[in-house]
């Protein structure tokens, strides 16, 4: 077969006069969407993230390989398909999050095809608009990034883009039974994975009840049997239960082996009080939403959603009641949800999006045709400039997007762990905050690396006197059971202290043991003026506690017993020789989800030169300056460094 971008002549032929009919071609709907989604798989493949990637990765490859409970809503489907892709691709790939990121490449490549059919077979636009629709999808940033490392959205875009061209298929064929019965096995399968498509449901309802209203009246024995079809997939949640009762995983988040704790898992009900909380947040919402939608689409293809909207309408009303259900119902949850990476959330927004536009752009040329009064040869004439036109601006799209969504390199999360692990004594409590504990999980039980330490989140077990966060002081104490030591011994349903008693009660008998405990700040600038930045639990451990930089952590001892500065100089530069680094510098301030990391690197090494200063090494100060002013050229790098040059200087 030829290649299908070599000469889009061969394969586009114009659309018959009878507006909405489908061209002929020498290739057909599958192979062309075939060819799609193979190109988009190499693409992602080639701009795919090789190890762990911030978030929730950790979370999920951990519980993928140790059969646990990630974090709700749970995600069976997804965890079930991870593990099988761990096995499967063991002996090809040797890092196991490579495994699951080249699975979700392969999940948002298949979403692509099925794009691509749905433009073609549901709107009926001509195939070079289904193309270049398909395409925009593909290279838009937020699926593009999604695709590449360990996450649940790439799956959800495979799943409403199949769902939708399957149903467009059924309202062909409205009386087809066991299509509709598959299409609704699907639906129940896709809630399995990600439960933002619940809120799609009524739209899918109305539109197989407007092509099918007998199934109110005569055919109640198949709408009952639809109901049962639909709620069969959605056994795969007793993996939840069956995981926290019999699993022996290092994460169990939720605990939900009883069925309150069960149910406040599978609703999110930790996240609520993020949710429809302001008149003031829902304005900013939309209003972070509307910069967003303008970053994926660009001027020149955003214009053409609304004539995508008029012509769809005339043409179908009931499909496009559809796609503007799916729009203002994702719309309308994600902008009342305050979190960080809520961005994630419009993927399917963005789908609809790009259908109207693919259908407002060949409302355009069919308008442009008639407005011109070309015959059919004269638009077979013009046809192929205009698809190397089209196809180009479909590459163009793909370069602006690539620097900004290529994770090829980002080894920024996998290094800062390795290193926090370096940076642990042996038999080490280290204690961190929530991100920064996924990938230390991801190593310690994935990758087996330091199996002496212990893990300690300690936003989670700050939290946990919450009742739906209670189960991670319990399951800690549970893993690490010399732990009940710091409180008499009591068992986990006895506790009575507050988490911040409790932590301090684990940190002080630790040290009275002699057991080493490492502390990773949360670093946020609290303080840019002079550079320094500081972590919100230094309240907590400042009295009772001396700290001393320790890598990239802090080791913590009891008053009165830390280490002179030339024993901590020692420590530190055996450490700050073993680190690993990959292009830091240019990575540092790639995703906004990353920079605790830059950040916290900067105050290590900002601490590790004043220890080389009061050292007397001033090389080595002014070496870990540099690498600090390469990160952040703050002030206060600039006047260490001026400081240790004229030192320098002076020496020599």
């Amino acid at each position: 077969m030829k290649n299908l971008r070599n000469n889009p002549a061969e394969q586009i032929v114009p659309a018959e006069k009878k507006e909405g009919s489908q061209p002929r071609s020498i290739f057909s709907d599958f192979s062309i969407a075939a060819a799609l989604s193979f190109l988009v798989f190499i693409v992602y493949s080639l701009t795919l993230c090789r190890t762990i990637y911030t978030g929730d990765d950790g979370d999920f490859i951990v519980c993928m390989a140790t059969w646990g409970n990630s974090h709700p809503t749970g995600y069976p489907l997804f965890l079930m398909l991870g593990h099988l892709f761990l096995s499967l691709l063991s002996p090809v790939i040797a890092e196991p999050a490579a495994r699951i990121n080249l699975m979700t490449a392969l999940f948002g490549a298949a979403s692509t095809g099925f794009f691509y059919r749905f433009l073609s077979t549901g709107l009926k636009v001509e195939r070079l608009w289904a193309v270049a629709g398909a395409l925009l999808l593909a290279f838009s940033p937020t699926l593009w990034q999604q695709s590449l490392s360990c996450e649940v959205y790439s799956l959800t875009c495979l799943f409403l883009s199949a769902l939708l061209y399957l149903m467009s298929v059924w309202r062909e064929q409205p009386q087809n039974t066991r299509l509709l019965r598959g299409i609704t096995l699907l639906y129940g399968l896709a809630c399995t994975n990600h439960l933002t498509i619940v809120l799609f449901l009524p739209g899918f309802l109305a539109f197989v009840l407007y092509h099918r209203p007998a199934l109110l009246r005569a055919e109640k024995t198949i709408l009952l049997s639809l109901v049962g079809l639909f709620l069969i997939p959605l056994s795969l949640y007793a993996y939840l239960p069956l995981a926290a009762l019999f699993g022996h995983s290092p994460i169990n988040w939720g605990d939900p082996s009883t069925p309150s704790l069960f149910w406040a898992k599978i609703t999110g009900q930790q996240y609520r009080p993020a949710m429809f909380h302001s008149l003031h947040g829902t304005s900013v919402g939309a209003w972070r939403y509307a910069t967003l939608l303008w970053n994926e689409f660009r001027p020149w293809t955003l214009w053409l959603a609304p004539l995508g909207i008029a012509s769809l309408r005339r043409r179908d009303a009931a499909l496009c009641f559809l796609l503007l259900y799916v729009w203002i119902a994702n719309i309308s949850y994600a902008i009342n949800y305050s979190i960080s990476d809520i961005y994630v959330y419009y993927i399917p927004s963005y789908v609809i999006t790009t259908a109207f536009v693919a259908e407002g752009a060949s409302a355009t040329l069919r308008w442009l045709w008639k407005r011109l009064n070309l015959s059919t040869e004269r638009q077979e004439h013009y046809l192929p400039l205009i698809a190397i036109v089209i196809l180009a601006l479909s590459f163009l799209h793909l370069s602006l997007h690539y620097g900004e969504t290529d994770k090829s390199g980002n080894y920024l999360e996998s290094d800062f762990a390795a290193n926090i692990l370096k940076s642990a004594p042996p038999n080490a409590i280290i204690i961190t905050g929530n991100m920064t504990i996924e990938s230390l999980w991801y190593r310690r039980f994935v990758l087996g690396e330091r199996g002496d330490v212990v893990l300690i989140n300690r936003d989670m077990l700050y939290g946990s006197n919450l009742p739906y966060m209670a189960w991670y002081r319990d399951h800690i104490l549970q893993m690490y059971p010399d732990l009940y030591r710091s409180t008499g011994g009591l068992p986990p349903a006895s506790q009575k202290l507050i988490q911040g008693d409790f932590l301090l009660g684990v940190l002080q008998d630790a040290l009275e043991r002699e057991i080493p405990v490492l502390w990773v700040p949360n670093d946020a600038t609290e303080n840019q003026a002079n550079g320094f930045m500081k972590n919100s639990y230094a309240a907590l451990t400042d009295q009772n506690f001396d700290k001393v930089l320790w890598g990239v952590g802090q080791r913590f001892y009891l008053k009165k017993q830390a280490p002179s500065v030339p024993e901590a100089f020692t420590a530190n530069a055996s450490l700050w020789s073993t680190f690993q680094f990959h292009d830091i510098a240019a990575w540092a301030h790639q995703d906004s989800q990353q920079e605790a990391i830059p950040l916290r690197y900067l105050n290590a090494l900002m601490g590790w030169g004043q220890i080389c200063e009061l050292s007397g090494r001033w090389d080595l100060a002014e070496s870990a300056y540099k690498q600090a002013q390469q990160l952040y050229n703050l002030p206060v790098v600039q006047e260490s460094l001026n400081r240790c040059a004229h030192k320098n200087r002076s020496l020599k």
